[in-house]
């Protein structure tokens, strides 16, 4: 079987960043998605010129750092920043109505995040979203163009995409056990156990270190470095080793079905 391991949140922060290069160089992580409008993208984009093999997708943002296109006030806190998720996604990741989502604003703003990072030199080869905004029911349609008009699959559930909705491709998050300190190999065998049913997996998770800047602005710190432990342990590594895993990416898994 093929396993893409996939962190979110590249360019979030300079720990952010290094904890999942950290991950790729000596654990099973083989794929990210990029941040174009946080505080670490300058410090992901050099990170990157030493590490090409990494995959590359778009983390669209909605729900942290600064938009790069100019916003109405309705879409932004007293510090000029995105409203944060629970304004939009309840508990459960169910659509929260918002007025102000409005689709000409949200298409703009979302394709100057891809053209930012096409710009700056990167090849990718998926969409996907912080806080799995481009599901929203006020924002598939627009993920659906912006997927047509780039030629890039999406990862979601919602938009019938000929790629990751083959019945050989699961998605899986993972973040409750891996960013758990009380993992142990138990849970991950039970993991692997589970995906080696498939062809093709994606592993959503979450590695960093942590820094000031993911203190100040992120709930989800210390879990992030559970999650870079338990990818780089070496029972892991045995795992997708006695299971005879090949660690992947998005473009590998599409050139397959082509």
């Amino acid at each position: 079987m093929k396993l893409i391991v996939n962190a979110d949140d590249f360019g979030y922060s300079p720990g952010v960043n290094a904890g999942i290069i950290d991950a790729y160089k000596n654990g099973i992580v083989s794929s990210t998605t990029l941040m174009a409008n946080m505080y670490g993208f300058d410090d992901a984009l050099e990170l990157h010129k030493k590490y090409p093999g990494l995959g590359i997708g778009v983390h669209l943002v909605l729900t942290a750092g600064k938009p790069l296109t100019d916003l109405p006030k309705e879409f932004l806190d007293e510090k000029g920043e995105f409203l944060r998720r629970p304004v939009y996604l309840d508990d459960d990741y169910n659509t929260i109505i918002r007025d102000w989502l409005d689709y000409d604003l949200i298409y703009n703003e979302w394709k100057s995040q891809i053209e930012k990072i096409l710009k700056a030199g990167f090849k990718i080869d998926h969409i996907d979203s912080h806080h799995h905004m481009h599901t929203h029911e006020q924002t598939r349609e627009i993920t659906k163009k912006l997927s047509e008009e780039y030629g890039l699959p999406v990862r979601s559930s919602y938009l019938n995409d000929k790629y990751f909705n083959s019945p050989d491709f699961i998605k899986e998050n993972f973040d409750g056990v891996l960013a758990d300190e009380n993992t142990d190999q138990e849970e991950m065998k039970k993991i692997f156990d589970h995906i080696c049913n498939y062809e093709f997996v994606e592993l959503m998770v979450h590695p960093g270190f942590i820094d000031h800047y993911l203190m100040e602005n992120s709930s989800f710190n210390t879990g992030r470095l559970y999650e870079h432990k338990n990818l780089t342990s070496d029972y892991i590594k045995i795992l997708v080793k006695e299971n005879n895993i090949e660690l992947a990416t998005y473009s590998d898994f599409i050139k397959e079905l082509k």
